[in-house]
């Protein structure tokens, strides 16, 4: 069994998944626009018909040809004559010319001539023929134009897009009822030690409950993915690799424990046995998470997880659910990163205590956020990388570059938020 020789940077993570791992396009399928908030668009959506399909009234008032009430005043007010109502939900067929009105509700159709709508607070009906307005309005004021918002076959989504719930909105008003979307990614989760058991079995004396099958999945379950959860096996050579052979149709498999320098850490050796190219990377320059391991089985990718909740959690925010988010056609396989960075929520805070790190390992750190006199402050959460309760306690993480030995009280950092 290899021991730690050659530890990774996280961007030489990025550059084996861009170089090495084969990242497939899903299958599309056609689903209802109501259930396809956080499914990722297969296709670019183009608008089929203008919004608003009509120009249409902002407010309750009159329509009417702006040039019929420049300078007016309480003083000096136009009388217009009044040639009707617009109706709700009917095309009007009312013609607006010059010193004329009609009343328009707000949605109602804007009648032809007219190019304005002056607000009915703004007027006085002095008979049921005529009203007088004390207010002018420019061209365009109080209406929405026909496609103002969205014009016919303008682009409304790209490909790669993960729908959310204020795009509903957009499919409703456009009829879009049917749209494209990839098929959720299969991720299988293997978990290994003979020292765990399943959260329902009662616990004796040296067991522990598996925690990682449910924080990972659960994780990957945010970004849409349709989990498959092996469960926990014998930590043997030979049922590590019964259960990858298995899901091996799989879109990404994860085997959380079995990647720490160990006689029972086995996943390096199953993986090279199993397929080509085999290992890429065996550790990681990171702190939690350190024995990560990614690799792929012929076209499967494969990643090794830490055993240890803390680490296996960390591992997972950083760099599975990116992978995963390019898996499922949301990020770009070129680029990375930047996808990364432009989705990470960040907030500067002041460190409220020294920090201490190991250099030559990127270390993120859990804190808290505290707000105090005015100021955002980054409470540290420290304990093992055994301890799940610190990402409980926890907002966000920092993160100390490697070249430095620690953080000083009162340093500006910034929190980078689990959500």
């Amino acid at each position: 069994m290899q021991n730690f020789l050659d530890l990774k940077k996280p961007s030489e993570f990025w550059e084996a998944i861009r170089e090495n791992i084969n990242i497939k396009e899903l299958e599309k399928e056609k689903v209802n626009f109501e259930n396809s908030i956080n499914r990722v668009l297969a296709e670019e959506i183009n608008a089929l018909e203008n919004l608003p399909s009509f120009p249409r009234s902002t407010v309750d008032g009159y329509a009417v040809r702006s040039k019929d009430i420049q300078g007016v005043s309480e003083s000096l007010p136009a009388y217009l004559d009044l040639i009707g109502e617009v109706e709700m939900g009917e095309e009007t067929k009312l013609t607006v010319k010059e010193g004329e009105a009609a009343y328009i509700p707000t949605g109602g159709m804007l009648p032809e001539g007219a190019d304005c709508v002056v607000m009915v607070e703004h007027t006085e009906q002095i008979s049921d023929e005529m009203i007088e307005s004390y207010r002018s309005a420019g061209v365009g004021e109080n209406i929405i134009k026909k496609g103002e918002e969205i014009e016919k076959g303008e682009t409304i989504f790209k490909k790669g897009k993960r729908i959310k719930t204020r795009d509903m909105g957009a499919f409703a008003g456009l009829g879009l009822i049917d749209v494209a979307v990839y098929k959720k990614p299969k991720i299988a989760i293997i978990s290994t030690g003979d020292e765990l058991i399943s959260p329902e079995e009662e616990m004796n004396f040296g067991q522990i409950r598996d925690i990682n099958t449910y924080t990972i999945s659960s994780l990957l379950k945010e970004v849409g993915a349709d989990v498959i959860k092996e469960g926990i096996i014998e930590d043997t050579y030979q049922e590590l690799k019964r259960s990858i052979e298995k899901h091996l149709e799989a879109d990404l498999i994860l085997v959380s424990g079995g990647s720490s320098a160990g006689i029972k850490d086995i996943t390096v050796d199953v993986i090279n046995e199993l397929g080509e190219p085999g290992v890429l990377i065996h550790g990681l320059k990171v702190k939690p998470g350190k024995p990560t391991i990614l690799g792929q089985i012929n076209q499967t990718p494969i990643m090794g997880l830490p055993g240890h909740p803390g680490s296996a959690w960390m591992i997972t925010n950083k760099f599975v659910k990116p992978l995963v988010k390019t898996i499922c056609g949301e990020y770009e396989v070129g680029i990375i990163e930047s996808e990364i960075e432009k989705d990470l929520i960040r907030q500067s805070a002041v460190l409220n205590r020294n920090l201490s790190s190991d250099r030559g390992r990127e270390e993120a750190v859990p804190v808290k956020k505290i707000h105090k006199d005015g100021k955002v402050y980054a409470d540290p959460i420290l304990g093992k990388s055994s301890f799940m309760r610190i990402f409980i306690e926890s907002d966000g993480y920092i993160e100390i570059e490697s070249e430095n030995e620690g953080l000083k009280k009162g340093s500006n950092v910034e929190i980078i938020y689990f959500n």
